[in-house]
């Protein structure tokens, strides 16, 4: 994930906020906002992996009901 800025931009908005991008299958995607680019990341990782993913690997692992609980942190 990374945050893009246009600092020659009149846009206030693109000026200091910018948008998002995410490398998903080799293919630069863009996003207004974070959690759209997080939550299109996560839905790859889970498509790729055949939803056998683990927390570790997700952004947002609550948001998926069928994740793995390994590499969540908390076992031990």
């Amino acid at each position: 994930m990374k945050n893009v800025v246009d600092e020659k931009s009149s846009d206030l908005w693109a000026n200091l906020v910018g948008w998002y991008t995410a490398d998903i299958n080799g293919e630069e995607h863009v996003f207004s906002l974070l959690s759209d680019a997080l939550r299109a990341y996560d839905a790859h990782v889970m498509e790729t992996s055949q939803h056998i993913a683990t927390r570790s690997q997700l952004n947002l692992p609550e948001e998926w009901s069928d994740v793995s609980a390994a590499g969540r942190g908390d076992e031990g």
